[in-house]
């Protein structure tokens, strides 16, 4: 007899005033992860006006009766630590402006390499043996040396230290966290929106245990497209595309954002520009 499958994840998408970024994200997350519709997914959204709003109102639509629960914020931090299911094993967090571009699996064995190890810290889906330049910093970055490289599967390096974004322990741009450790240390933080929480946990502490990343060998399973910024907390690099508002409107026209140009690309950084391409929706 087969073992039941069973939800094993959280997933937190953060949104603010970016429904037609957030439609690619989910549709790229269902087209490539296996265990999409057992995953507890909740979306936790912000719109400024009665357009945004109409546009999360269609995406909602569409997602009616599936597994995504849309969380109109309120109190960002109630909100987060609420979303988390503390009985499942992982937590992973994601921003809107993210497109999953490769398929995987919680059968994967990089996930039983993360479960319950307090040595490591989480398990990178942005991160692969190519990434070189960091855009956040417009900088080029050095692959650390891996103390465990396992062809084909994953790859292990001690993150305190190295460059960009390979030293980067906590991101909220497709880190896979034990739900236990995660949980806590949110717990222990002040944060009120995504870049400040993103921030607070990449604080220096003392006693941080686990030194350790894993990620994927080979081709990373999404990226973050750099598009516009819809915060004015944090200076964040972006290119000077078309604004929310247009795309917003592009979006409520019938159109979404095309996955033709980003499946299956090998992206030397995490954040990687792209032009987007419309299709009927």
């Amino acid at each position: 007899m087969e073992e039941a499958v069973i939800n094993m994840i959280n997933i937190i998408i953060y949104s603010k005033n970016r429904a037609l970024q957030l439609e690619a994200c989910l549709r790229s997350l269902e087209k490539h992860f296996k265990e999409f519709a057992l995953a507890n997914i909740k979306v936790i959204y912000s719109a400024t006006n009665s357009d945004f709003k109409a546009g999360y109102g269609k995406l909602m639509h569409q997602y009616t009766g599936g597994p995504i629960a849309f969380i109109s914020q309120t109190a960002f931090r109630t909100d987060t630590l609420e979303a988390i299911d503390g009985t499942l094993p992982f937590t992973m967090f994601l921003v809107d402006d993210i497109i999953f571009k490769s398929d995987f699996s919680l059968n994967d064995s990089i996930f039983a390499l993360l479960k319950n190890n307090n040595a490591m810290v989480a398990a990178s889906l942005r991160l692969h043996r190519a990434a070189t330049y960091c855009y956040a910093l417009d900088a080029n970055m050095t692959v650390p040396a891996f103390v465990r490289d396992v062809k084909g599967e994953y790859v292990v390096w001690r993150w305190p230290g190295c460059q960009g974004d390979w030293g980067y322990g906590f991101s909220l741009d497709g880190n896979v966290y034990n739900t236990s450790y995660i949980k806590e240390l949110l717990h222990n933080l002040d944060f009120h929106n995504p870049n400040e929480l993103e921030a607070r946990l990449n604080a220096p502490r003392v006693g941080l245990t686990p030194i350790y990343m894993c990620c994927y060998d080979g081709i990373s399973k999404l990226l973050n497209v750099p598009a516009n910024r819809v915060q004015h907390v944090f200076n964040n690099r972006h290119e000077l595309g078309k604004s929310v508002e247009e795309l917003n409107a592009i979006f409520l026209s019938g159109k979404s954002i095309s996955l033709k140009n980003v499946t299956g690309i090998t992206n030397i950084s995490v954040h990687y520009p792209i032009d987007y391409i419309y299709e009927n929706y």
